[in-house]
């Protein structure tokens, strides 16, 4: 059995060095600051990594930024289809930069009930009535 072990040796060594030459490989990508799927993907397989950060309860970037991304989104859209004048689409504007507690609620309830044409209604509303 000693033998065999001794034999398979090189063929050990042959895999070990494809692996240390396939490191070095990504080492270099990352000291040129690229992003390489295959790096990526290397790095993944033999770190056990898989990817998937855990999220945070509460950041800036996960519960108050999308808000006002999503808003802006609704904003421009309805502006885009005729639905608000360029006077309303500034008051919405604001009130997005100013976290307008009516308009948060507007977007609650259409993400409870999907009633797309509510929220446009609502939001023209909002719109006429200016910053307030």
């Amino acid at each position: 059995k000693q033998k065999d072990k001794t034999e398979d040796l090189p063929l050990k060594i042959a895999s070990l060095e494809k692996k240390i030459d396939k490191l070095n490989a990504v080492v270099l990508d990352l000291s040129k600051n690229r992003r390489d799927p295959r790096a990526e993907a290397l790095y993944e397989a033999t770190s056990g990594f898989t990817g998937q950060m855990p999220q945070p309860p509460f950041t800036l970037t996960n519960q108050i930024w999308p808000k006002s991304r999503m808003l802006l989104a609704i904003v421009s859209k309805m502006s885009k289809e005729g639905l608000l004048t360029k006077e309303d689409r500034g008051n919405l504007k604001d009130q997005i930069l100013d976290y307008d507690p009516l308009m948060l609620k507007y977007l609650q309830e259409y993400e409870n009930d999907g009633n797309q044409k509510r929220l446009y209604g609502n939001f023209v509303q909002l719109a006429k009535l200016g910053k307030r």
